[in-house]
């Protein structure tokens, strides 16, 4: 059963102390994950994003796996409660080899890897900042669906721009009631699924004066 069929809405836990690894496959997630540090005013010591470059969830996987052993997070991983993948599922290169939707947030300081994953790409999260029930085409279709609602968007020009940035963030509760509905709809399936909001909801409790909708 995934993470999907447990959560319940009401108020999230409070985890101002928590520390959040998040490591990225691209550089429009960074710039999202980014915003949200911003937004929240979360010190970076406290929410790391690495970008491991355009690869595929595998890259993303075996970055967390050596976590402990990379030179420039040796002084910080014992720091880290939590450790997250945000990651594509792309459909046809077997995802599912490397990475799993959540069944749970486990305690502080484990060191499975949640995976923030969505069907085809991330740009199936930034559509549910405007539409309920994003369509189930591929990346490239997905991108050029944004682009209709996010003015100057472009798989071509990976990014947000800081106007971009803005604008998702002041529409982020639109998006994860939207994400919330498909949840609980039953709806979210293999080809229709982002799990971004829980790693969303869990960013935003780090900031303990923040209200989620």
């Amino acid at each position: 059963m995934s993470m999907a069929k447990n959560l319940k809405r009401g108020k999230p836990k409070k985890s101002a102390g928590d520390v959040l690894f998040v490591a990225v496959e691209g550089k429009t997630e960074e710039d999202y994950i980014s915003a949200l540090r911003r937004k929240y005013r979360i010190p970076g010591q406290r929410l790391m994003i690495h970008n491991v470059g355009n690869g595929p969830a595998s890259e993303v996987g075996r970055l967390m796996k050596g976590l402990s052993g990379n030179k420039r997070y040796q002084g910080v991983c014992s720091s880290i409660d939590y450790r997250w993948g945000v990651a594509d599922t792309e459909w046809e290169h077997g995802w599912k080899d490397c990475a799993a939707r959540p069944d749970k947030i486990p305690s502080r300081g484990s060191s499975k890897t949640l995976w923030a994953l969505s069907s085809a790409s991330f740009e199936r999260w930034l559509l549910l900042h405007y539409v309920p029930s994003p369509p189930k085409v591929n990346a490239k279709r997905l991108a050029a669906e944004l682009s209709k609602y996010l003015p100057g968007y472009s798989s071509q020009h990976k990014g947000l721009t800081d106007q971009q940035a803005s604008e998702l963030m002041e529409r982020l509760p639109v998006a994860l009631k939207h994400a919330e509905r498909i949840r609980e709809s039953g709806c979210d399936n293999d080809d229709a699924f982002t799990d971004v909001d829980l790693l969303v909801r869990q960013i935003v409790a780090m900031n303990s004066g923040a209200l989620l909708q």
